[in-house]
């Protein structure tokens, strides 16, 4: 599920990054916590996989300019639905039924708002010296807390007293919140004016705060001369560890699972290049070698450096920043073993993944399908147990990957900003598959469109599972145009139709030099972990229950080496004979033949898929009546991939926007 954090005119870019960070820290992996602009909040559907909105700090004016009147009704039915919002100073301004801030002076607001989902007036600032895009009127409040919260303090971080020291700068009190039907104040500021509450709307929940809880004092200046409160970064840090329990509190409150221990973002970890053959290991360490600087052994990469070393070397931790807004490149540690994995599995490293559990996996895939050959996918595998993005690595370091052969593998246990389709993010909780590859495809007019290639990524995924003998009734299925979803039934309800849930996607990223593409795909497969959604060894377990059988499980190791081999075989077969050879099993594993959807930028058009065309991978619709019958004369719809966005949940079909 996702964590969706707004990122739109007027939002503060030092709240936002305090904002993502602490969301990240306290609730871990099980979420992807992501940025959202206002036309995708407007037009995108984006409600169903929120298990949270925020707005965090900033100027109140501008987003209600932004969000009006589209994204702020998208807004009210998403909460009122059972939806969850978290309002932050500015955020929590913005959802209150009318602004009073700053009343008689140049920044006067007084107006009403949309949200509304406080029935009442925010007003503030609480505090004199508020100043726009400035810290000078910042201060460390003694927030007062609550019962609850005080409680939830005291079993987290020991004994505990009643307040702690919390940033503010601006926010405002939410009047008259104790005698409003359906809101429960959760913190006050010290003169008894409620900072933070929680209140019912619908089947939702809001909180709002005026004050920042996000706000970590370890990322503050202490020497920073605009703080007119010498003492605040010090007293924020002092009351870090409780400020991250209360944080923890305030996510639990809105019914979101929260990390056991909180800590800070891992630091990245060395990356072992590995091969299959000695001989492709020793190919690519004389090409690096030659392309490494002489005077500090290191690759310099439009995104980051590499510092390369051999296996049998000492081998640093990668010093590398994981702030997302650092403009500093990463320096990484990149260990090129002596020989092939066979040969050095003793040097290797052990973790979650294991590269010779794969390579063995591998060998046996490709034994099924053909002997190996050069250039087979897979055949060299990247590997790092903590990476930022593996489609980052691949995809923005150029001067590393071109000395790279096709069919290159990055695999990576954990991804702390992994990259999905459309700006969103793929989290990799412990037991998921995440990898990237690196593919060439010369321009040529006699070869099948590039743009096909996403589509026998997610063909891959599902017939490496579907595809294995005992697993032929695995519910997987393929979304257009590069997701993956398992079918499922409720067994309370048998009469219902399967509940589609995601488990997988696929993201392609391409660009054109020197007369060929450059494909970078990216991928990510639920293998073991049932949250945030489900997995396919959940749907392995499930079928065992019903049908008596005892279907091993499959690990992270054995599911890549499926998916490759598949994909490699896919790709040849597609170069040759081109995608229409592949289509009647694409379809044999598709959720949407016959499907009638809403063609949202075609004026509300119903209409029936009817496939997609095989040259570019055009999703082919026809318009059809509230029966289901074809509309005469013919009305037909081809729509881009790339293009345009699929809510399952509402059957619509719309235009992607950023």
């Amino acid at each position: 599920m996702n964590i969706l954090v707004y990122d739109g005119p007027g939002v503060s870019p030092h709240c936002l990054h305090q904002t993502l960070r602490t969301l990240r820290t306290v609730l871990g992996t099980r979420y992807s916590v992501q940025k959202v602009g206002a036309a995708a909040l407007g037009h995108e559907p984006w409600e169903p996989t929120a298990a949270l909105l925020v707005v965090p700090g900033g100027r109140d004016k501008p987003y209600q300019e932004a969000l009006h009147p589209a994204a702020n009704a998208r807004i009210r039915a998403y909460v009122a639905a059972g939806g969850r919002y978290l309002g932050l100073c500015a955020g929590g301004y913005y959802a209150g039924a009318s602004v009073e801030f700053e009343l008689g002076t140049p920044l006067e607001v007084h107006e009403p708002r949309e949200l509304g989902f406080f029935p009442g007036v925010v007003r503030g600032g609480v505090y004199p010296g508020f100043v726009y895009d400035s810290e000078a009127g910042a201060r460390a409040v003694p927030l007062q807390l609550e019962p609850g919260p005080r409680e939830a303090l005291a079993d987290t971080v020991g004994p505990s007293p009643s307040s702690i020291h919390i940033y503010y700068n601006g926010g405002g009190a939410f009047v008259d919140a104790d005698q409003l039907a359906g809101v429960h104040v959760l913190a006050r500021y010290p003169e008894g004016e409620p900072a933070i509450i929680m209140t019912r709307v619908g089947q939702g929940k809001a909180l709002l705060s005026g004050v920042h809880p996000e706000f970590d004092g370890l990322l503050l200046n202490e020497q920073d001369p605009v703080y007119a409160d010498t003492a605040l970064v010090a007293k924020l840090r002092a009351c870090n560890r409780a400020r991250l329990a209360l944080f923890g509190h305030l996510m639990r409150e809105m019914d979101l699972t929260v990390e056991a221990e909180h800590s800070a973002l891992p630091p990245l970890t060395p990356i072992w290049l590995t091969g299959y053959t000695t001989a492709a290991v020793d190919a690519i360490k004389q090409r690096l070698q030659s392309a490494r600087h002489a005077s500090d052994r290191t690759i310099e990469g439009e995104h980051d450096r590499f510092a390369i070393y051999d296996a049998q070397e000492a081998i640093p931790s990668s010093p590398a920043s994981m702030e997302e807004d650092s403009d500093e490149k990463p320096l990484l540690s990149l260990v090129l073993p002596s020989s092939s994995y066979s040969s050095s599995a003793d040097a290797m490293p052990s973790g979650p993944f294991s590269l010779a559990a794969y390579y063995k996996h591998w060998q046996a895939a490709r034994s099924l399908v053909e002997q190996l050959r050069a250039g087979a996918f897979g055949a060299v595998v990247m590997y790092s147990e903590t990476v930022s993005s593996t489609q980052t690595l691949l995809e923005k370091n150029d001067a590393l990957t071109r000395h790279l052969p096709d069919g290159t593998l990055c695999v990576a246990t954990r991804q702390v900003s992994g990259r999905g389709r459309g700006g969103n993010a793929w989290v990799s909780p412990t037991g998921s598959l995440s990898f990237s590859m690196i593919l060439r495809q010369p321009i040529n007019t006699g070869l099948p469109s590039p743009v096909l290639v996403q589509y026998l990524v997610a063909l891959a995924v599902v017939d490496a599972v579907r595809s294995k003998p005992g697993y032929e009734d695995m519910p997987l299925r393929l979304k257009w145009p590069n997701d993956i979803y398992a079918s499922i039934a409720d067994p309370a309800h048998s009469d219902a139709a399967p509940r589609p849930v995601k488990l997988g996607g696929i993201l392609v990223n391409s660009s054109f030099q020197a007369g060929q593409f450059t494909l970078v795909i990216g991928c990510g497969v639920n293998v073991d972990n049932r949250a945030p959604t489900t997995s396919i060894n959940w749907l392995v377990a499930m079928h065992n229950e019903a049908h008596g059988t005892q279907l091993a499980p499959f690990t992270v190791e054995e599911m890549l080496a499926l998916i490759v081999t598949r994909l490699d075989s896919f790709y040849r077969q597609f170069l040759q004979s081109g995608f229409h050879s592949l289509l009647d099993l694409y379809y044999q594993y598709w959720l949407h033949s016959g499907q009638v959807v809403t063609l949202a930028d075609q004026g509300a058009v119903r209409a029936r898929i009817l496939g997609i065309t095989p040259d570019y991978g055009l999703l082919e619709t026809v318009a059809v009546d509230v029966n289901g019958a074809e509309l005469s004369p013919r009305q037909l719809y081809t729509l881009q991939p790339d293009g345009n966005s699929f809510d399952m949940m509402h059957n619509m079909i719309s235009n992607k926007r950023s």
